[in-house]
């Protein structure tokens, strides 16, 4: 089951530096940006960070 992320300003900050810290999930211009593999274990690491576990899916009705 996976452990929800209570959501404060704080948890907003550091989601958006681990992001920045990951450009391969957000810029279009990376090299590696259309690898979903790659994604997927970036979008666990984030979640890691921010103490939840995430299930990545993807596919068409993702969003």
């Amino acid at each position: 089951m996976s452990k929800k992320i209570n959501w404060t300003r704080n948890t907003e900050v550091q989601l958006i530096q681990e992001l920045r810290e990951r450009p391969i999930l957000w810029d279009i211009s990376h090299s590696q940006y259309n690898r979903s593999d790659l994604k997927a274990i970036y979008w666990e690491k984030v979640a890691e960070a921010l103490g939840s576990q995430i299930t990545i899916q993807w596919g068409e009705n993702v969003f």
